[in-house]
């Protein structure tokens, strides 16, 4: 059986829910997240990126905890409000090493239910729910009696005779080739008052995320047990040589630093708009391609010892940089705009830089100015910021 769900930060949300599946970030694939219902851990109007989310066996023990990084819908919500309610937490792989040896427990891969086929919810506290995939509908639901009625479309209903209860939110909905269809949604309000579940390729393309399927992680974390026995002759059959694979030198703004650079962005300069917000990535490339004391690569100069306040030890800003997530629209703009330098950076592309070459900045408002710009001209005025290209 899957953990049960629920938001730590905010207490017992309704009746909290169920884990569904594992995905992986597909522009961040060393990042995981632990699927559920968006209801489950987000329907406390008071939700923020980074709450933490505790997943628990059927006794209550803790298993794993993780960072709440985005979900669907929020609350409280309006009338119409879309077709996902999912939500995503941050986990680390070696978390969840337990889990990952219960191969039973994870989905072959992905598909899609047609009306008819056999289905299976699966529960934190009492084993599979059998029941039929039906057609797809837009539905009428409410988190708890009394509280605001918003719409998801499309969704897909389906027939479960055991029934379904409070805390089933986000469970796994599989076929009978252990395939993932969908996380269950809750009941939709009317007559009938049937249970529903929304798509997993629905959730996947919000998300830009991929099914973490079995065995994926469990050979990953497996421990070594001796060495690997020899193969069998016919195994050993010759292959013809391969050339050498001459390794290349890793690029200073490879792909890898794009998330901290996203958050260097909307740490230092979220609420401006786009101009601002490049600008504050032009100055970090602008100190790797020096080649300076900052430091060689996109990361470590974003991260260099009181480089950029938002980074420092005791900065407010320091925990709400680390939990934000694609949510946030700032965010998600700062990691279009780090995602498009990086890979202008790699291919030597020379765009327009509107710092002019600009290595350091402070805010506009800062009356009188830092000290270290007495003797330095200022190079440009963009949003909330002025650069200064001549400081060592």
């Amino acid at each position: 059986m899957w953990p049960s769900v629920e938001n730590s930060a905010r207490g017992r949300s309704g009746e909290g829910g169920t884990l569904g599946a594992i995905l992986r970030d597909r522009r961040l694939p060393h990042r995981l997240y632990a699927l559920t219902a968006g209801h489950a851990v987000g329907a406390d109007p008071g939700t923020t990126a980074g709450d933490v989310i505790a997943f628990a066996d059927s006794s209550g023990q803790l298993q794993f905890a993780g960072g709440l990084v985005d979900w669907a819908p929020t609350f409280p919500p309006d009338a119409t409000t879309g077709a996902v309610d999912a939500a995503i937490v941050l986990v680390a792989q070696e978390d969840l090493r337990d889990l990952a040896m219960q191969s039973a427990l994870w989905p072959v891969g992905a598909a899609i239910a047609r009306s008819g086929d056999a289905l299976r919810l699966l529960t934190s506290d009492r084993g599979p729910v059998d029941g039929s995939a039906q057609n797809s509908v837009a539905v009428s639901v409410r988190v708890e009696a009394g509280g605001p009625a918003y719409t998801l479309s499309p969704v897909q209903a389906w027939h479960a005779p055991g029934g379904t209860q409070g805390g089933d939110s986000g469970g796994a909905v599989w076929n009978d080739q252990d395939q993932l269809v969908g996380i269950h949604g809750g009941i939709r309000l009317g007559d009938p008052a049937q249970p529903f579940f929304i798509p997993i390729d629905t959730i996947l393309r919000y998300f830009n995320a991929d099914l973490v399927v079995r065995d994926e992680l469990s050979s990953a974390l497996a421990p070594v047990r001796g060495r690997r026995p020899l193969a069998s002759a016919v195994e050993r059959a010759p292959v013809p040589p391969v050339p050498p694979v001459v390794a290349s030198k890793p690029s200073p703004f490879d792909d890898a630093h794009a998330e901290i650079l996203a958050r260097t962005i909307w740490g230092e300069a979220r609420g401006e708009k786009e101009p601002g917000m490049r600008a504050i990535a032009f100055v970090v490339r602008n100190r790797v391609q020096r080649r300076s004391y900052w430091g060689s690569d996109v990361a470590k100069v974003c991260r260099y010892p009181s480089a950029f306040s938002c980074w420092n030890p005791g900065d407010p800003n320091l925990p709400l940089l680390q939990a934000v997530g694609a949510n946030d629209p700032w965010f998600r703009s700062a990691l279009t705009i780090a995602t498009q330098m990086l890979a202008d950076a790699r291919a030597g592309v020379s765009a327009q830089d509107p710092t002019n070459g600009g290595t350091h900045y402070h805010a506009s408002s800062l009356v009188p100015p830092p000290w270290w710009t007495e003797g330095h001209a200022i190079c440009a005025h963009i949003g909330k910021h002025v650069f200064y290209n001549d400081v060592k």
